[in-house]
């Protein structure tokens, strides 16, 4: 399997462990409780920060790749570039909320947990689409020189969260990833 389709589905993990940590501080919210703010300001950042600018390129770029070698399975994929851009929208909108809320302006609580619901729901689609119907067909059909053209072509950029040196801005959301799979390995 290729090294970068490895990497991709490594992302998709963090991202669903990054979407858990939310809806779990949303349930606070919704509860009447005060959410960690700074964790989701955190997470929102660095939604923002890496697979917007780094993860999703990656994907675009093996996507050209298969509509010219595969392009009866970008049917089932449809446009991934504007799915990115939805996605990348979503998360402004996510953004504005929390600061609509961080600086306490009137808002009904609906719609800072409506933006966050919309959010993890069309990201949680959007991964399960591409382990579904886009990883699959890629790796049938891209050759080895197509993946290393790729390689060549991708951003150096290290995850900032879960790369192997956290940035600091990213330290407190790191450790409490760390501390919430302890707890819930703990728990099982």
């Amino acid at each position: 399997m290729s090294k970068i389709i490895s990497k991709l589905r490594e992302d998709h993990g963090n991202m669903t462990t990054l979407l858990a940590l939310i809806a779990r501080e949303v349930d606070f919210f919704r509860a009447g409780k005060d959410p960690d703010y700074y964790l989701i300001e955190s997470i929102i950042t660095y939604m923002q920060e890496f697979p917007d600018r780094v993860h999703h390129p990656l994907e675009d770029m093996i996507c050209a790749k298969l509509q010219d070698r595969d392009p009866a399975a970008m049917v089932e994929i449809g446009d991934l570039a504007k799915s990115h851009e939805t996605l990348e929208a979503l998360a402004d909108q996510l953004r504005t909320a929390l600061d609509r809320v961080l600086s306490e302006e009137t808002l009904p609580r609906d719609m800072f947990v409506d933006a966050v619901a919309e959010y993890r729901d069309s990201l949680l689609g959007h991964i399960n689409m591409e382990e579904a119907n886009f990883f699959p067909p890629a790796l049938r059909a891209l050759s080895d020189d197509d993946w290393n053209e790729i390689e060549r072509n991708m951003s150096a950029v290290d995850d900032p969260l879960f790369g192997g040196k956290t940035d600091d801005k990213y330290r407190a959301l790191h450790q409490e990833i760390v501390d919430w799979s302890r707890m819930l390995e703990e728990a099982s």
